[in-house]
């Protein structure tokens, strides 16, 4: 006996008669059709004014195999992990969607299906674009943050936008969906911001930074004569930081080279300075340096506290911009470099040192 499984009914139950013409027996047969059925939980999905990444399962509580396909997905702001796939009988396959705030329209309402070729299922996609800060970490008296998520916008409410200068690039960032600035030596490529954003006594500098060579990483332009302070530089290997110009001009060979793991491995380090005047030490200021979440060493720096205005020897606390990459003339004997590096999530707390435990949370969230 044959059954043909593509003609029957989802269920068979029918019986016939075998005769030898003088006795009869009934048979009695019975079957089931293999049969894949599709289904998908939750059906929607709210990603909220934060989240970026959100999952669901699509089912199978048939007695076949399903085979199954997602369309209706805008690549220019939503992904899947996974666009077809196969879910044996009574099993399941968790899709995990991820959502680019950076392209994403202000108001998202979308919605994805699910098709195994004779059935669909929708799942319905929302989403809000809110602050540009929303999910950052640790966003108490944060004065700037520069993202360089393709602009070199500051998404604080404070909005101290910058500009590049010759000819900065962006490239994929700490993260997959995000966006990094590259500065280039050979056209001594800049960011420049016409205020100065790291202008307190009490500070703390944090951001991503990868490829560091030897050179200029960031300065301040003070208003005495145009000369540069708050320099964080690279020299053999190591990160260097200076805030007089006094000691930036007269005193850089011999002031603020930090002990740190290597950063010049082509990997995303995050690196935050937190540094004050006369608080933690008397006339002194006082830098440590984090690598990746860990405090790795401390500076410090001899400065006049009683001096209020803005001279050669004491300039902390007066500043006209602050330029990111390109070289920087500390004197007229020493000239540093521009570096090529690619920098990421540059932000500054103008008013206070972060904790250890929250710089540690800076790293862990890779922003």
């Amino acid at each position: 006996m044959k059954l043909d499984r593509s003609k029957m009914s989802d269920q068979l139950n029918t019986s016939f008669v075998v005769s030898d013409g003088t006795k009869e027996e009934t048979i009695t047969v019975k079957a089931v059709k293999a049969k894949a059925t599709l289904s998908v939980s939750p059906k929607s999905l709210n990603f909220g004014e934060d989240q970026t990444e959100l999952k669901f399962n699509i089912g199978n509580t048939g007695n076949a195999e399903l085979s199954w396909n997602i369309t209706n997905i805008s690549d220019e702001y939503l992904s899947v992990s996974t666009s077809s796939g196969k879910v044996p009988a009574q099993g399941s396959s968790e899709i995990t969607v991820k959502l680019n705030r950076s392209t994403m329209p202000q108001t998202l309402n979308a919605t994805i299906t699910v098709s195994n070729g004779t059935q669909e299922e929708k799942v319905t996609i929302a989403a809000v674009k809110g602050s540009s800060t929303a999910g950052t970490v640790v966003p108490e008296g944060m004065y700037v943050y520069y993202k360089f998520d393709g602009d070199f916008n500051d998404v604080t409410e404070n909005a101290v936008n910058g500009f590049g200068s010759g000819s900065p690039t962006f490239i994929e960032g700490v993260t997959a969906d995000s966006k990094a600035v590259k500065f280039n030596r050979t056209n001594n490529s800049s960011f420049v911001v016409a205020k100065p954003i790291i202008d307190s006594r009490d500070m703390t500098i944090s951001f991503w930074g990868k490829d560091f060579g030897d050179g200029n990483i960031f300065y301040m332009v003070s208003s005495h004569q145009n000369k540069p302070m708050f320099t964080l530089s690279m020299k053999g290997a190591a990160l260097k930081f200076v805030a007089t110009t006094y000691n930036n001009g007269y005193q850089y060979a011999a002031t603020g080279t930090f002990t740190h793991p290597a950063l010049t491995d082509g990997k995303w380090h995050h690196v935050a300075l937190t540094s004050d005047f006369n608080k933690t030490t008397y006339a002194t200021i006082a830098t440590n340096l984090y690598v990746d979440g860990q405090n790795v060493d401390g500076v410090t720096e001899d400065a006049n506290p009683f001096t209020e205005a803005e001279t050669a020897s004491n300039s902390y606390g007066s500043g006209t911009k602050f330029v990111m990459g390109g070289s920087i003339k500390l004197s007229n004997s020493n000239t540093l470099n521009g570096t090529n590096m690619a920098v990421d999530n540059f932000r500054v707390y103008d008013t206070r040192r972060l904790s250890a435990a929250e710089i540690k949370s800076i790293y862990d969230a890779k922003q």
